[in-house]
């Protein structure tokens, strides 16, 4: 793949869901800026499941997704955007990326999102979250101004 693909991290696809979100008007600008710029938007299996927990949990919505919405609403998300599912070059990435940066814990998940993406030969990710992921040189955060 080349440089105009952009994974969408799993607080970007909520935010533009969620219309009641402060963010999201934001969201959907950032979107439209990076659509006109020509960039296509991904999606890796660990974000896809990501959405559909957040989006299947009373604490998280006032009504949730049930079982036949969610697997709806998933499959709509596979799609409207590129997915990139995990492989073997993945998990290779993903084992040299907690060595080579000596990652613990949560980070991890991070780790495997940045790992996929490297497999895949995608450099650019759109989040809230970047302070998670400076550490990964070989991706590009796209940046938001809060």
């Amino acid at each position: 793949m080349e440089d105009k693909f952009c994974v969408l991290d799993t607080n970007v696809i909520v935010y533009a869901l969620n219309q009641h979100s402060p963010q999201h008007p934001f969201v959907h600008q950032c979107m439209d800026q990076l659509k006109e710029k020509g960039y296509r938007f991904c999606i890796t299996e660990q974000i896809l499941r990501e959405v559909l927990v957040v989006v299947t949990q009373s604490r998280n919505l006032q009504k949730p997704l049930d079982p036949e919405s969610a697997k709806d609403f998933g499959t709509k998300l596979l799609h409207k955007f590129v997915f990139l599912p995990s492989n073997n070059l993945s998990r290779v990435n993903l084992l040299d990326l907690i060595e080579n940066h000596r990652l613990q814990g949560r980070c991890i998940h991070d780790a495997n999102i940045v790992a996929v993406m490297t497999a895949h030969q995608v450099k650019n990710l759109f989040t809230f979250n970047t302070k998670d992921f400076l550490r990964f040189r070989k991706i590009s955060l796209i940046n938001i101004p809060h």
